[in-house]
């Protein structure tokens, strides 16, 4: 088998190859006095290039380990340096790709210790020597002891300050020095000592060379022979050597710097060392590594500065020493990536498979015990994948293990599968599959963990063809499909071990990802903390089983110190019986697993000469975890060690060895520390030292994925919650490192910024520095996106930026600056929106609001929860959205106006327009969001049990899954093809049910079963004919669903949308009821009246299959709905009918258990069950009350005035009142009689006697929300008395309305197409915030028209609620409000050509206005007058009007007098004057036409009356342009578009390209380019110069297009439709959609501002977006053109760009709305007209 099956299969049988290293990791070895300069330089200039390189090229960390620097006296006491030295070599050659080892030999050859372990053999031979020699042994035995815990016994030299308690204490710093000088004069005497005995016993050769040559060489000549000449692997791909050397050194003994640069002994060169170091520079080291590795520079004469760059020899070898390191260097890394991508496995997925096996074999070293868990294990995996054929019927299921953190639950996993192709299947091909959830990149998140199990199971069994999908919902069906690639040859064995590890991101924890039952041959187990996200209860939810959970417990006593003792032979260790008591007493105290390893880990540290008191243990895992810290802290540095841990536990996710180095680095607490004795030229953290930390705990360590990234986390629960208690406990403290962290995350000290810094006294007398000053430390920038990545994605954003740095300014409680750099920073958001999620944007804003109240940031939440159904589907709308609704709040708040500021600067490049006041409704008030996103109004309803989900249906055949919170569309299902009248969800939230057939009757019968996590279609529900209005209902287990439904027994007609096949259930059904009723009339029997008859059937659906289960005849009229409930623990249901019976059937069995009869023979139209199933509600005529289950009759609840048809009714929690809507309006209130008198207690006539349509209570009973499908509102009432509590509007009427189950938020779905969500917590609150700043300005109903005043900066607007409106185009806001004269609406008007006046019409008169005080110059009221539509002459004394009423015709009068000069005989709809004096006259209508009139367009002069032309046209004329010289018309008649002179009144040419006809029109600025908007949502533009179609749009809107404008400089169409609330631009050169603005309500009509650059837009629901152009344009992406490149000149012929499938600008939906075969009323068109949509002048 080769490598990669054996690695997809997880064979653990088998040797596993080694993993892919992360990392370029180099020793540096040198003498410490006479290369500083050297490493100094490096540190500086060349260290951070290579960490570049390696990042930025092959994506590899860059460390270097320098041991000359960083170590503490700690290490020194213990004679542990040597011992790290050649551990850290061994870790370099193990992890390094390429180069891992660097020595600088030069002329010192530097410090030779002894050894400070000398086994037992040796050392008795040794110290005979000496006796033998008569030396004294005194100090020897004084400080060698013997340590008979070793397994041989060794002698162990003491630590030093267990002899010289002195020898480390600064705060005694005569005594220290001292005790220094002690040592090192007792060292010397040792170092002869054993050197001299050495010497001697390798002379009578009882001691090899090897073992002697210990005693002689220097720790320098002991790391190169460990790096390079005992290399394990080619040296010269590995190593380097730089030898640098001065000509007369060595004649320099006698001076005193010297000694620095060569070794001293005495006052002379040492030539014993000098003969060392000779032969290894020399010989050793050339017969090893080739030439081309040894760089060699002579310096010439020494000086007593040594290697100085004022010295210009000096600086030039300084330049080419740092050149050749960092080409070597380089050169050494790329070599070694090819290498290692030659001899590893390339294969990602194989590499993260490769992971989780190693880290399982570490979890099976040492494994003993736990056979009562593991046989258990292997009986399930027996069963499930070795079962016969026979018995594949029987689901198999997963199996859980589950117990308290620490009780070795991992480990039984990796013990378990290293069984399964050993032991338990060693016969068979089994695959199994491992993943140790948390421990990976790729196991932190459920989307990637299911990504890479179905791509390994895809590869193990061959199934090339099936494609593993990378959207979470498609992963979780494709996780069930892989698992049926499974045989009887190959079974499937999946561990996944820690569920509680995984992130919270895709509902993880819900667990609707795991399958719950698997097909065969394959075993599924998991492991899971018990209590950890509630994750063992959901398991519970969705397994029942109880034999399928395995706990795992505490070891008892005996088996621990049985496993502890087993450990310690492995580990070469023993214990004195004494030390082993102490042992016992712990593991009696607490004999988890975890402990256990705690307790081993101490264990092994001890010594035979130890006293008892020092062999310490702690008798919890929490205070053994204390233990590990404080001797972590005493051997590595408190400080060090403290704020390391603190770090890493403050970071929610941990930190990458990287930014755990530069964090350290900024924290100056830690560098004073550090820096005692030396000073660096970089003002850094040593990385060793965090990496000989990481070694001393890498076992509680793991290597995890967050943000893209490997970060280092504990993989211990219980090492979090002590590092919180002991590091992070002082909140000043956890205040400070949030603050060192946000620092470093916002890139504040990054470039050359120097921050200050504060050295210790002791270092500025040690150092001579100024005790304040300022240092680089060479940290990272921290873009928002990294530049040089474009062709990653995954690497494009700076996730880890977006995620900590407000995570950590939070914690750091510096609310300015979270503002400043995130949550008010424009870039941040958007950046972080796209990057991750709206809701993550969302999150941060509610971790502040947990924290502290702020109303800046408040008020920016509610304007971003308003806009984040839009922003999620596009982010790039961040900018128009917060725009819209904030910019009044600018004045009272300073990041808000900073942050509007930025969105503007930078969303002008983003968006060619963007809005200059506040025109979207502001925060405040109730509204929390807006679910945009269905294409036709919404009619269904249901919100998830959990209050998360909102499940819509529409009448565009859609339903849709949002998150509630904040309004994301998660799914979209398709399925239907008509209306989604109902949705059912399961009680889990997992399934849910829409169907169609309860909206209308004899509507579609499909019924659809969803997978709500993943949005998959499960079934469609057999048998259902589309006949019958009753609901579906699904079983309170979810397994079964219930409808009532009408059919005859042979279908009298198919319908083409439902699923009402015959089966064998259904078909016997058919024949035993046809059966029964043939025995039951007997010789009245006749056949052909029985199959004309029609049935009512309840059908019960088995949701497992999709198949009917029962066909249940009971009913003998219509089934008005059904129930489900539960009693006695059977699944029941109720259905109740017009036959004015209730009947209780047993789902499972298909039987009817009771039936109730009305006693007045009444139909049952409405039932309510109680929530305590002790009382129903029934109604009828008017509500009885019934016990129940039992159904006895306990009394009538009447109203005494009258009674009506209830739609909606509801019992409350306490049994005591009935809440009911009724058909005529009224909401009541009715006793039930359980402490209630039964009658109609309450009454409320807010719907004035239109039909209630939708009611629901809120779930704490505090509210009553109704809505009825004329008004478009919601109401809703105080429960306790029925008075209007608030009103929800809506631009249409309100379809639906539901509650979310905790009571915290209102939906309520529309005509509009929306489904809004509201506060209900908020319900006080008024429409907008309490700050003055935040009010929007509107008419307070739809706009009538728009005119634009001649100086072009100001517009006039007028509206159905009666006020005329004066805006400034420049600030978007009103200057001057007043009521319309004549006390009513001004239906349309004109304005002078100088401005000075305006003529307004309105019912029954007329009227002239001075501008701009609008005094009354003239009123003219007329009985029946209805003008249509008035313009003024171009020398502003006569007005033309076209009247309907009192007749047809068009009037031409006087301005002062109101005396009708001229009358015309010409029907008009739309007038339009030229500058000329002549007008343009249209009559448009949507009925017949029998006299030809709207087929022609008249030009009429103005002073006369007279028709000067007549434009004709062979069918009607739906719209008309005129180019801005008004030398050319364009019109458009049926489909075809007719291009005018109007100089001769001549058609110049007739433009064909639409389909459906042509509704609005528009010329150019210069009336070179000219567009067309049809029905069906077609644009076309048009060459007027060569009379030739330029470009088509298809479906560019969702509905027919209604008017298109141009933009000043003509770069950009504007374009609107019928039903849309929605405005789009579009690029006229590439016919490319370069903007959506959401307006949130039908647009009404659009002018532009050529002077102010600025599109005006009225909304139907009275609001005026003002949207200025940006000077430029956004730079649109280059557009797919059908069959053409997006760079095509025009000239070179048409294009054509389906806007549904070309793409789109992010977030738009693709528009699929059919062409009308008829036209719709209100065309919208650039000219006066008449209609019910706006009117522009």
């Amino acid at each position: 088998m080769d490598v990669q099956r054996v690695i997809l299969q997880g064979d653990l049988s088998r040797q596993l190859p080694n993993q892919r290293s992360k990392v370029v990791r180099i020793f540096t070895s040198s003498t410490f006095t006479d290369t500083s300069t050297e490493r100094n330089a490096l540190m500086r200039d060349v260290y951070p290039r290579l960490k570049d390189y390696c990042k930025s090229n092959h994506g590899l960390e860059f460390q270097v380990i320098d041991m000359r620097w960083g170590v503490r006296d700690e290490a020194t006491d213990d004679h542990m340096t040597s011992q790290l030295c050649m551990a850290e070599i061994a870790q370099c050659q193990r992890l390094s790709v390429g180069p891992n080892f660097v020595t600088f030999l030069c002329q010192k050859y530097g410090y030779r210790p002894f050894p400070p372990k000398i086994e037992n053999d040796e050392f008795t031979l040794l110290r005979d020597e000496l006796i033998r020699n008569e030396k004294p042994t005194e100090k020897l035995d004084m400080w060698f002891l013997r340590d008979d815990n070793c397994v041989p016994p060794v002698y162990v030299l003491q630590p030093i300050s267990s002899k010289l308690p002195y020898f480390n204490r600064r705060d005694e710093p005569i005594k220290s020095k001292e005790q220094q000088g002690e040592w090192w004069s007792t060292f010397e005497l040792l170092q002869s000592q054993l050197r001299f005995a050495a010497e001697e016993a390798e002379t009578k050769k009882v001691l090899t060379p090897e073992k002697a040559k210990k005693y002689t060489v220097s720790v320098t000549q002991d790391e190169v022979q460990h790096g390079i000449l005992n290399a394990p692997s080619d040296q010269k791909e590995h190593c380097l050597c730089f030898v640098r050397k001065f000509s007369d050194l060595e004649s320099k003994g006698e001076v005193r710097e010297a000694s620095s640069f060569i070794d001293i002994q005495s006052g002379k060169v040492d030539t014993d060392a000098q003969t060392l170091l000779s032969n290894l520079r020399d010989n050793e080291v050339p017969r090893v590594l080739p030439s081309t590795n040894i760089i060699v520079t002579d310096l010439g004469e020494w000086s007593k500065d040594g290697v100085h760059v004022e010295n210009k020899r000096h600086k030039e070898y300084l330049e080419r020493f740092l050149d050749a390191f960092y080409t070597k260097m380089v050169g050494m890394v790329d070599a070694g990536v090819m290498k290692e991508k030659a001899a590893s496995l390339d294969d990602p997925l194989h590499q993260e498979i490769l992971q989780h096996l190693s880290f399982c074999v570490t979890k099976c070293i040492g494994f003993l015990g736990r056979e009562d868990v593991i046989g258990e294990v292997q009986r399930y995996v027996l069963k499930w994948t070795t079962r016969k054929e026979s018995s594949q019927e029987e689901k198999g299921l997963p199996l859980v293990l589950h117990g308290e953190s620490g009780c070795g639950k991992t480990s039984v996993m990796a013990k378990c599968v290293s069984l399964v192709k050993q032991t338990w299947l060693s016969g068979s091909d089994a695959a199994v599959v491992i993943r140790f959830l948390g421990t990976s990149p790729n196991t932190a998140s459920i989307q990637r963990v299911l990504e890479t199990l179905c791509k390994q199971i895809q590869q193990v069994y061959n199934q090339s063809e099936f494609q593993v999908p990378t959207e979470y919902n498609k992963l979780v069906a494709a996780f069930v499909k892989v698992l049926q690639f499974a045989t009887k040859e190959k079974p499937l064995v999946i561990f996944l071990d820690s569920l509680d590890q995984l992130s919270a991101d895709h509902g993880a924890h819900r667990l609707a990802w795991l399958p719950k039952t698997l097909p065969p041959h394959v075993a599924l187990i998991a492991s899971t903390l018990p209590k950890e996200h509630g994750i063992l209860d959901k398991l519970k939810e969705r397994l029942p089983n109880s034999a399928q959970y395995i706990q795992v417990t505490q070891f008892s006593p005996e088996e621990s110190t049985t496993i502890i003792k087993s450990w310690l032979v492995t580990a070469s260790k023993e214990m004195a019986s004494s030390q082993f008591n102490i042992i016992a007493k712990a593991v009696n105290e607490c004999s988890l697993p975890l402990f256990l390893k705690l307790t081993f880990d101490q264990c092994i540290k001890w010594h035979s000469y130890q006293s008892a008191e020092k062999c310490i243990l702690a008798s919890s895992i929490h205070d053994m975890i204390n233990l590990i810290f404080q001797q972590l802290e005493e051997y590595h540095g408190r400080i060090l060690v403290s704020r390391a841990l603190a770090y890493i536990t403050l970071s929610p996710d941990g930190l990458t060895e990287m930014e755990l180095d530069d964090i350290l680095s900024l924290d100056d607490d830690v560098l004073n520390d550090v820096y005692q004795f030396w000073m660096p030229p970089v003002r850094r953290i040593p990385p060793s030292l965090w990496t000989r930390i990481k070694n001393d705990i890498s076992s509680y360590l793991v290597d995890r994925d967050a943000d893209g990234v490997t970060v280092t986390y504990w993989y211990h629960r219980q090492f979090i919650e002590t590092a919180r208690q002991r590091y992070l406990s002082d909140p000043d403290l956890r205040k400070k490192l949030h603050q060192t962290c946000g620092e470093y995350f916002n890139g504040t000290w990054a470039g050359d910024r120097q921050k200050p810094c504060r050295y210790s006294a002791l270092q500025v007398e040690r150092f001579k520095v100024p005790a304040e000053s300022e240092e680089n430390r060479q940290v990272p920038s921290q873009p928002l996106q990294f530049t040089g990545l474009e062709d990653q994605v995954d690497a494009k954003y700076n996730i880890r930026k977006l995620t900590q740095l407000p995570f950590h300014l939070l914690g750091a409680e510096d609310l300015d600056s979270l503002k400043k750099f995130a949550l008010c920073n424009f870039d941040f958001l958007l950046t972080k929106i796209k990057a991750l999620s709206m809701q993550e944007a969302l999150d941060d804003f509610d971790r502040v609001g947990e924290k502290k109240q702020d109303d800046e940031l408040s008020i920016l939440l509610s304007a971003l929860r308003l806009s984040s159904s839009i922003i999620s589907n596009n982010p790039d709308q961040l900018a128009p959205e917060i725009m819209g609704r904030l910019i009044n709040a600018t004045d009272k708040y300073p990041n808000l106006k900073e942050l509007l500021q930025q969105a503007s600067e930078r969303g002008l490049v983003l968006h060619p327009m963007l809005p200059i006041s506040t025109c979207l409704k502001p925060p405040g008030g109730m509204m929390v969001t807006s679910l945009e996103g269905h294409t036709e109004e919404v009619v269904a309803l249901s919100i998830s049990h959990d209050s998360r989900l909102a499940i819509t249906g529409s009448k565009d055949t859609t339903a849709r899954i949002w998150l509630v919170e904040n309004g994301s569309l998660i799914h979209t299902l398709t399925g239907h093809r008509e209306a989604v009248y109902g949705i059912e969800m399961t009680m889990d939230d997992q399934y849910c049910l829409t169907y169609s057939h309860s909206g209308e009757y004899m509507k579609s019968g499909k019924i659809c079963y969803w997978n709500v996590e993943t949005g998959d279609l499960i079934h469609r529900l057999k048998g259902h004919t589309g006949k019958g209005t009753s609901n579906v209902t699904i079983s309170q287990d979810g397994k079964y669903a219930v409808a009532g439904l009408q059919t005859l027994i042979d279908y009298d007609g198919e319908n083409e949308d439902t699923d009402c096949e015959d089966d064998e259930i259904i078909t016997e059904g058919k024949r035993q009821h046809k059966s029964h009723k043939k025995k039951e009339l007997g010789d009245d029997w006749d056949d052909e009246d029985y199959e004309d008859e029609a049935r009512d059937v309840v059908v019960v659906w088995n949701l497992e299959t999709g198949r009917v289960m029962h066909w249940l005849y009971k009913h003998t009229d219509h089934i008005n709905g059904v129930l489900s409930m539960v009693i006695d623990d059977r699944q029941i249901a109720a259905s109740f009918s017009n036959d004015h019976t209730i009947v209780l059937w047993d789902i499972i069995k298909g039987e009817p258990l009771r039936e109730m009869t009305d006693d007045r023979d009444l139909p049952i139209i409405k039932i309510a069950l109680s929530d305590d199933q002790r009382l129903l509600a029934v109604h009828g005529g008017d509500v009885s009350i019934h016990s129940f289950p039992d159904f006895k009759f306990l009394g009538e609840s009447t109203d005494p005035d009258s009674s009506s048809t209830i739609r909606a009714m509801f019992i409350t929690k306490d049994n005591s009142r009935v809440v009911s809507g009724h058909c005529c309006g009224l909401v009541r209130v009715f006793g039930t009689g359980e402490g209630t008198e039964r009658t109609r207690l309450l009454q409320q006539e807010y719907f004035d006697r239109e039909s209630i349509d939708s009611m629901t209570v809120t779930p704490d009973e505090k509210y009553v929300v109704a809505s009825c499908n004329t008004k478009s509102e919601a109401a809703v009432f105080h429960l306790h008395n029925l008075e209007v509590a608030t009103i929800l509007p809506h631009d249409l009427a309100v379809l639906a309305v539901d509650v979310t189950p905790d009571s915290s938020k209102i939906l309520t779905a529309s005509k509009d197409k929306n489904v809004r969500v509201w506060d209900l917590g908020n319900i006080n609150a008024s429409e907008s915030t309490k700050e003055l700043e935040l009010t929007l300005a509107k008419h307070n109903d739809y706009v009538l028209l728009v005119l634009r005043m001649k100086c072009d900066d100001t517009v006039i607007t007028t509206s159905s609620d009666g006020t005329i409106k004066v805006w400034d185009v420049r600030t978007g806001k009103v200057v001057k409000s007043l009521e319309a004269p004549e006390d009513g609406d001004c239906h349309d008007a004109a304005i002078s050509s100088d401005d000075s006046f305006m003529v307004g019409c309105g019912s029954h008169h007329w009227y002239v206005l001075g501008l701009p005080d609008f005094d009354v110059r003239g009123a003219f009221t007329e009985m029946m007058l209805h003008v249509s539509c008035l313009v003024i002459t171009p020398d502003d004394k006569r007005v033309a009007m076209g009247l309907q009423r009192p007749k047809f015709e068009i009037r031409i009068c006087n301005l002062k007098t109101g005396e009708t000069l001229q009358v015309i005989g010409l029907r008009s709809t739309s007038l339009h004057m030229l500058s000329s004096g002549l007008f343009v006259n249209q009559f448009e209508t949507q009925m017949y036409d029998g006299s030809g009139k709207s087929k022609i367009l008249q030009l009429i002069e103005g002073d006369t009356g007279r028709v000067a032309a007549a434009l004709e046209h062979t069918d009607k004329v739906h719209t008309y342009a005129v180019s801005a010289d008004e030398t050319m018309l364009i019109s458009g008649s049926n489909s075809s578009v007719y291009l005018w002179a109007l100089g001769n009144a001549s058609l110049i040419a007739t433009l064909e390209g639409h389909g459906e006809w042509v509704k609005a029109l528009a010329f150019s600025s210069e009336g070179t380019i000219a567009a067309s908007g049809a029905n069906g949502g077609e644009i076309i533009f048009w060459n007027v110069q060569s009379k030739s179609l330029k470009h088509t749009i298809t479906h560019a809107h969702e509905s027919d297009i209604r008017q298109l404008v141009f933009s000043p400089d003509s770069r950009l169409l504007l374009s609107l439709a019928q039903e849309d609330s929605y405005v789009q631009l579009w690029d006229v050169e590439t016919a490319q959609c370069v903007m959506r603005y959401h307006t949130y309500s039908k647009v009404r009509t659009a002018v532009i501002s050529r002077k102010c650059n600025t599109f005006i837009i009225a909304l139907e629901d009275g609001r005026m977006p003002f949207l200025k152009i940006s000077p430029t344009g956004a730079k649109p992406s280059q557009p797919k053109l059908s069959g053409n490149r997006a760079s095509r000149p025009a000239d070179l012929g048409p294009t054509t760009v389906d806007h549904q499938t070309t793409p789109q600008p992010p977030g738009q939906p693709q528009s699929s709305t059919q062409s009308q075969d008829k036209p719709t009323d209100g065309s919208s068109q650039n000219r006066a007209r008449k209609s019910s949509m706006c009117q522009i002048i």
